[in-house]
């Protein structure tokens, strides 16, 4: 059976963190002869003679450290070191939470503009009519016409053309407003909502919107 590498594993006092490993193969023969070598490339490091490897595997974890002479693997970021066990830092969870919290309000806004974007239905008229920024440009630019022609007829999200006049063309405006003022309220209570709970990812924000066409 091939004997395991032995390793010098070189820690970093200040973060006891391993800062780099020296294995024991040609040229050196001791280990000895490794803690010179780090004697003069790391001066006052710890060195930790793994006879195995089992230390070095542990090790390539990156969030390993050196406590009471064993490696200690840390559960989480928002866990700290107090000197006998991993504890929760108090300040890293609320600003993780706090993290989470924009992240998901970042979602939230996303799912917001989608609904804004994605179609009104006007019942009037029976028909779905695009909401995209374009869109909403031309039904403002038609509204601010003098005279329209007799003739116009307008293409509807499921490709049908219908005739507008001035007066549909100011229900489309007015439920599209309607809709915005919709979403946007909702969004701020599910922002409101998020910003008050410790499990931000865990947090269904897809109630309360508005309907979107072929959803």
């Amino acid at each position: 059976m091939e004997k395991p590498i032995e390793y010098l594993i070189i820690v970093n006092p200040k973060t006891r963190k391993r800062e780099t490993s020296f294995p024991l193969i040609y040229p050196y023969k001791t280990i000895e002869e490794l803690k010179e070598k780090a004697s003069t490339e790391y001066p006052n490091y710890i060195y930790i003679h793994d006879t195995d490897g089992k230390i070095q595997a542990v090790f390539t974890n990156q969030n390993t450290y050196w406590y009471n002479g064993k490696v200690e693997t840390q559960p989480s970021e928002i866990h700290k070191w107090n000197g006998t066990e991993w504890v929760i830092d108090e300040e890293k969870r609320l600003a993780q939470i706090k993290r989470q919290q924009d992240q998901v309000w970042e979602q939230i806004k996303q799912e917001r503009t989608r609904r804004i974007g994605g179609g009104v239905y006007v019942e009037e008229l029976g028909k779905w009519f695009h909401t995209d920024d374009n869109s909403k440009l031309q039904y403002s630019t038609l509204k601010n016409q003098n005279t329209l022609p007799t003739d116009l007829e307008w293409k509807t999200m499921d490709n049908t053309f219908v005739k507008l006049n001035k007066d549909s063309i100011e229900i489309i405006i007015n439920e599209i407003i309607k809709k915005e003022q919709h979403d946007f309220k909702n969004a701020e209570v599910h922002r409101f909502a998020v910003y008050n709970t410790d499990k931000p990812l865990e947090y269904d924000y897809s109630t309360g919107w508005s309907d979107i066409y072929e959803e």
